[in-house]
């Protein structure tokens, strides 16, 4: 059975304007601010919910192959659990990515599909595990009004996909028809939308519905997804926005609280501030991420300590980029993650025979680092470099830098790399 979303719509206060549409996608969960949609953190979401106040979130690849699930509130993430490692070890060597998450009051019931493996269930009670701090109560998902309003029988609708009720009409995919139709309570077909790619979801906001598409990449373009705007009253298009390199999963429509919380994370209260106190998080579920959420906090003087080595060349030339292979050692205590907005980046200064700075800090190219470096561990990269825009012979600095915060170079002299090249 297609899955049913109810929501009324009758009016220009049906919804809270601050209410706000959450797109999960194999890139990370995004939002729409009311012109674009933009990243809230890049972690790879194939499901997502929204029940009372707490959204409910399937994540991808915490660890190799896994699927965990995250529950958020208003101020951050309330609990995380392994759902199964096995599963979508089997479900990744097929390629499909996409799996469905029900959250179900009435019963108490949290519901995960993947695809393949079948249904996989728990208590809603069995998430809310204590936590210190101050906090909201825990307590169970607050339950809402369940529908009795029942889907028309649409004839002629091939493989139907997910559906919406949005007073007094209903939203249908016709997957083989490839079009979304718009249906009366007499199954009167009222409008009909050619789709431009493959469905995956549909949601509504206020007057708005919002469907997403994704177009499968040909002749070397990249994949992207399309999520589609709609008049729930004119039953017209009204937009459409591209979302190039990614693809679409499911979407939620939350309060804006709950993009708060979102954007918080691990890093809720005192506790869990600190990205030691994440790893005890994880460390309790026997899990070891290859990254972290919440490196929001900038790091002190003491935690700035690396020690870096590379293999500069001896030459290059004005205007065009090299990259430069290095080593670095995490001497500290801190995590060196390379997440917003705090991001730590490798990057470079260059500085004349007089010991003057060529060009501006803002102007120095940042490399990502490959992955977390926690403290005691090594690592290998390269780091992009843009030459003078002279020629000449210069100093050349690598280090690292944390965004808003500081360089390393100048928390600690010896956390840098210098050699002499020759610009010409």
């Amino acid at each position: 059975m297609s899955p049913i979303l109810i929501a009324q719509a009758s009016g220009p206060h049906s919804v809270a304007m601050a209410d706000v549409l959450l797109v999960a996608s194999d890139r990370g969960l995004l939002y729409s601010n009311g012109s674009s949609f933009e990243y809230i953190d890049r972690l790879s979401t194939p499901a997502c919910k929204i029940f009372g106040q707490r959204f409910y979130r399937v994540i991808a690849d915490l660890e190799p192959h896994s699927l965990d699930l995250l529950v958020y509130d208003e101020y951050g993430i309330l609990t995380l659990r392994r759902i199964d490692q096995r599963p979508y070890n089997d479900v990744a060597s097929r390629g499909a990515r996409r799996c469905r998450l029900r959250v179900d009051g009435a019963a108490d019931r949290i519901d995960l599909d993947v695809p393949g493996e079948g249904l996989q269930s728990t208590d809603c009670d069995s998430f809310w595990a204590p936590s210190p701090g101050p906090r909201a109560t825990r307590g169970r998902a607050r339950s809402v009004a369940h529908s009795a309003i029942k889907a028309p029988r649409v004839t002629g609708i091939g493989t139907a996909g997910p559906t919406v009720y949005v007073a007094p009409n209903w939203w249908f995919f016709d997957k083989r028809a490839h079009e979304i139709r718009v249906v009366d309570a007499s199954a009167h077909t009222l409008a009909r939308h050619r789709l431009t790619g493959t469905a995956t979801a549909i949601a509504s906001l206020g007057e708005l519905i919002y469907i997403s598409e994704n177009n499968s990449p040909t002749g070397g373009v990249q994949s992207s997804c399309t999520i589609s705007e709609f008049g729930a009253e004119t039953l017209q298009l009204l937009r459409r926005s591209e979302l190039h390199g990614t693809l679409t999963f499911d979407l939620a429509v939350a309060p804006s609280a709950i993009l708060s919380g979102l954007r918080t994370g691990f890093a809720t209260n005192s506790t869990r501030t600190k990205e030691e106190a994440q790893l005890a998080l994880f460390a309790r579920l026997g899990m070891e991420p290859r990254s972290l959420w919440a490196s929001r906090q900038p790091l002190p003087p003491s935690s700035m300590r690396i020690r870096i080595d590379a293999m500069a060349p001896k030459h290059a030339c004005v205007g065009e980029e090299f990259s430069v292979s290095y080593d670095l050692i995490n001497l500290a205590n801190g995590w060196l993650v390379s997440s917003p907005p705090n991001a730590v980046s490798a990057s470079y200064r260059w500085f004349d025979f007089a010991g003057k700075q060529v060009g501006k800090d803002s102007t120095s190219l940042r490399t990502p680092l490959p992955h977390t470096l926690p403290p005691g561990e090594t690592l290998r990269s390269r780091v992009r470099v843009m030459p003078p825009r002279r020629a000449g012979e210069f100093h050349l600095l690598l280090t690292l830098v944390q965004e808003s915060t500081a360089w390393f170079c100048d928390a600690s002299r010896a956390s840098a790399y210098r050699t002499t090249v020759q610009v010409t």
